[in-house]
């Protein structure tokens, strides 16, 4: 009879699960203050500090247990925008832990005329591809005038064109998640 009693309490103690935490971590690995929503939650979160974290309690069921989908956003923190907002849900499990790092994942061109000529197209082309990108400047840079693309990290052929569809000499480029590069468009075949 004691043998059955134990069976009955360790049995129920079993099937009815026991509260186990687990934490989602986003850590800042960019050079700047990000802020993050992490389910209705903001956090700013300092670079290279301490973590935004969150702490969910989920029932653990032997059978059966608990996850929850956790809404997670972020803007990228920049006096240069390199990506948009992102939202995204993470699956939290009773005693897993989850971690996520917000870094760039694009770089930027400054592109600058200093030609007397407009300047009206820029076309990429991925290292180890043969296929040249869409026009990646939408409109014209008129001489004297500073703009900014957003690109993917890589190394690339950057072909450029001006208004009259004459093409320059082609430039190899590595672009660097996070960080500016200067072009200078000076008109010169």
């Amino acid at each position: 009879m004691r043998n059955f009693m134990i069976f009955v309490i360790i049995s129920a103690a079993l099937l009815a699960g026991c509260a186990k935490d687990c934490e989602l971590r986003i850590y800042n690995d960019t050079p700047i203050l990000q802020r993050a929503m992490i389910d209705g939650i903001v956090h700013d979160i300092q670079a290279g500090g301490e973590p935004a974290v969150e702490t969910f309690y989920l029932n653990s069921y032997i059978i059966l247990s608990e996850t929850v989908k956790v809404d997670v956003e972020y803007i990228a923190n920049s006096p240069i925008s390199y990506r948009s907002p992102k939202k995204f849900k993470v699956e939290m499990k009773p005693g897993k832990d989850k971690t996520y790092r917000i870094k760039y994942d694009r770089g930027q061109i400054q592109l600058r005329n200093i030609s007397f000529v407009d300047l009206d197209q820029v076309l990429l082309k991925k290292e180890g591809s043969d296929q040249w990108s869409e026009d990646l400047y939408e409109g014209i840079l008129e001489p004297e005038e500073i703009d900014e693309i957003a690109v993917k990290a890589g190394n690339y052929t950057m072909k450029i064109l001006d208004g009259f569809g004459t093409e320059y000499p082609l430039e190899e480029i590595e672009v660097i998640a996070g960080e500016q590069l200067q072009y200078f468009f000076d008109g010169q075949m």
